[in-house]
C-alpha cells in the first residue's frame, strides 16, 4: 500500500472535488478508492488499526507515481481539530497541501444548498447562517490553514484561489502539477467538468450507494476504471437535487464579509498565482451581486 504524497484539504464548496477530478487525470497520480476519507480528522488513525484502516484507502502506486486524498473536514475548525499534526505523524514531513479557497459569501451560499440538499438546513439561507456558525468558520480561511502553517510551513503548502483557477483552468493545473513535483499535463483534465455547478448536487440513489459500498467494487473494479469513466458512472447511477433555496439578504452579506475580513486580508499574500500589491483576493462588490439574484437549486 501507498500514503499520500499530497492532501487536498478544502475549502469545503470551493472546488475541491474539480481539482481531486483534474489530479486523477495524471499518468503518475493514482486516486484513492475514496475520494474524502477524512481518516486524519479523528486520533483513531494514530493507533495500529486506524493507520492500517487508512492504508487500505490507497491502491499501491509503481515507482515513481503519488496518491493523495481530497477531504474538506481538513479545515473545519473547531468542527475538527489536530489534523495537521496527525498528517505529519502519518504521512510524513515532507507532506504537501494543496488549500483551494472561494469568494467567502459564494462559498456560504454552496454550503447552505449542500445542506439544505441533505435536509440538514433551514431553506432560508439567512435563518440558517444565524443557527449554524461554521457556515463562517469554514470561510475563515487563515484561521483554518494557520495550524497547517504552523506544522508544515508555507513553502509545501499551495493555496489556490478558485476564481483564477477556473478562469484559467489549464494553466493553473499545470502550474500546480509543477509544484508538486510532477510533469506537467494538463492536456489531460477534462474541461466541460465544472465544479460547484448550479444544476443541483449529485445525491445517491440506492443502487449507487449499493455499488459504493460493495467491496469488489471498490477493491477489485474501482482501481481499473480509468478516472473519466468513473465520474461519468457516478453521473449516471446518482441523481440530482432540485430544491429550491432562498437568496442572501444584504444583512446576511454584510454579516459573513465583516466577520471574514481579517481572514481575506491575511490569505491574500498566499495565494498563488500572487495578486498585485495591494489586492485583495475578493472585494465586496462581488458579494453583494448575490442579493440580487434568486436562490438557485441545491
Amino acid at each position: 500500500m501507498t500514503l499520500p504524497s499530497f492532501l487536498i484539504i478544502g475549502a469545503m464548496k470551493s472546488g475541491t472535488t474539480m481539482l481531486f477530478a483534474d489530479f486523477a487525470t495524471h499518468p503518475d497520480v493514482l486516486d484513492p478508492l475514496d475520494k474524502e476519507p477524512g481518516d486524519l480528522k479523528s486520533d483513531d488513525v494514530l493507533s495500529q488499526n486506524g493507520r492500517s484502516d487508512y492504508e487500505r484507502r490507497f491502491p499501491s502506486c509503481r515507482d515513481g507515481q503519488l496518491t493523495f486524498e481530497a477531504s474538506t473536514h481538513y479545515s473545519q475548525a473547531p468542527q475538527w481539530t489536530g489534523v495537521a499534526c496527525r498528517a505529519r505523524n502519518v504521512l510524513g514531513s515532507d507532506l504537501r497541501i494543496l488549500y483551494i479557497v472561494r469568494e467567502p459569501v459564494a462559498r456560504v451560499c454552496s454550503h447552505h444548498r449542500h445542506l439544505v440538499a441533505n435536509g440538514a438546513a433551514d431553506p432560508d439561507i439567512n435563518i440558517a447562517v444565524r443557527a449554524n456558525p461554521l457556515f463562517i468558520e469554514f470561510s475563515r480561511y487563515f484561521r483554518q490553514l494557520e495550524p497547517w502553517l504552523d506544522v508544515f510551513g508555507a513553502s509545501q503548502i499551495r493555496v489556490i484561489r478558485f476564481e483564477s483557477y477556473i478562469a484559467n483552468r489549464a494553466a493553473a493545473c499545470g502550474d500546480v502539477q509543477a509544484f508538486l513535483g510532477l510533469d506537467p499535463r494538463p492536456d489531460l483534465i477534462l474541461q466541460s467538468s465544472v465544479a460547484n455547478a448550479s444544476q443541483g448536487k449529485l445525491l445517491h440513489t440506492s443502487l449507487s450507494r449499493v455499488v459504493g459500498e460493495s467491496r469488489i467494487y471498490r477493491n477489485l473494479v474501482r482501481p481499473l476504471i480509468p478516472a473519466p469513466l468513473k465520474r461519468a458512472a457516478k453521473q449516471g447511477l446518482m441523481r440530482r437535487s432540485r430544491g429550491v433555496v432562498s437568496g442572501p439578504s444584504t444583512a446576511t452579506i454584510r454579516a459573513v464579509l465583516n466577520a471574514t475580513a481579517e481572514d481575506v486580508r491575511r490569505i491574500t499574500p498566499l495565494i498563488h498565482p500572487v495578486l498585485p500589491v495591494g489586492q485583495l483576493a475578493w472585494d465586496e462588490s462581488a458579494a453583494m451581486k448575490l442579493a440580487q439574484k434568486p436562490g438557485p437549486s441545491a
